[in-house]
């Protein structure tokens, strides 16, 4: 599409030259499409160097003519916020080896922090046995190393397990949170239900996290 052509279509679409809102829409290499009053548009859009472009931000652009310059993020994922959760509301299976209990795949930016947090319950027959919880990325592969990981024992005891990552490139990553028999003989059980759930969230932290 020309650019007297991309501005024709945003001229008959009803859109003035200014600033305004917009969502992004689709993010392709350097190739940015934003959707605008009901339109998507990705000739002549242009982004400042400061902001790195998510599908489904939010984010102030100023149009003149055929040309988008997209300003930044306006959205609560821009600025601090929840961007993923899993909620788990059923008992697991018996379990005593790795088992993946929950995993999310959120879009992150480079340079970013994000908190992780799982929060559950597990369970044992056997007085002594102990689970062991892990957050993990790229939770497709259960042996990579966890973020962090937590101990619970047997009695039905919670365990929350809190962990920051630091995003070293823009785009999907998949976290998983995964329990297994830890000391003991189990099996152990990952308790949850309609009104006592397992979480697993993920938080964008504007400013870098604790560990910073």
């Amino acid at each position: 599409m020309n650019n007297k052509l991309a501005a024709q279509t945003q001229k008959t679409a009803g859109i003035p030259n200014g600033m305004r809102t917009a969502t992004i829409a689709a993010v392709s290499g350097s190739a940015i499409t934003i959707s605008v009053s009901g339109g998507q548009f990705s000739s002549g859009v242009g982004v400042l160097g400061s902001y790195a472009p998510v599908v489904g931000d939010t984010v102030a652009v100023f149009r003149q003519d055929s040309s988008w310059l997209i300003l930044g993020s306006v959205s609560a994922a821009g600025n601090g916020g929840r961007v993923g959760t899993a909620m788990v509301t059923a008992n697991s299976g018996n379990i005593t080896t790795i088992t993946q209990i929950a995993s999310l795949t959120v879009n992150l930016v480079t340079g970013r922090t994000y908190a992780l947090h799982f929060s559950t319950r597990a369970s044992s027959g056997t007085v002594g046995d102990m689970s062991l919880g892990r957050i993990r990325v790229d939770g497709g592969d259960l042996n990579v190393n966890g973020l962090f990981h937590g101990i619970t024992s047997n009695g039905g005891l919670s365990l929350d397990i809190y962990a920051e990552y630091n995003a070293t490139a823009t785009g999907p990553k998949t976290f998983s949170a995964t329990m297994e028999l830890y000391v003991g003989t189990g099996p152990i059980v990952v308790r949850a239900s309609q009104t006592g759930a397992t979480f697993f969230y993920c938080d964008y932290i504007p400013g870098g996290g604790i560990y910073q």
